[in-house]
């Protein structure tokens, strides 16, 4: 077997490889979408508590 071959046969498990590798951080990266929203949505709902404490002290006083 040439050195040609032994390349052409081991392609087509390297491109298996890959495209599992990908699906991996595809999957990771969706996976830290869905946390950077989570983050963002928790320092949503402290800001919102922080004014709305600011407006009751107001009307309050």
């Amino acid at each position: 077997m040439t050195a040609e071959c032994t390349a052409d046969a081991k392609g087509p498990r390297r491109l298996r490889k890959l495209k599992e590798r990908s699906g991996v951080i595809t999957e990771q990266i969706a996976e830290l979408r869905s946390k950077r929203r989570l983050i963002w949505w928790e320092i949503l709902q402290i800001r919102a508590g922080a004014l709305i404490a600011w407006v009751k002290r107001g009307v309050c006083q």
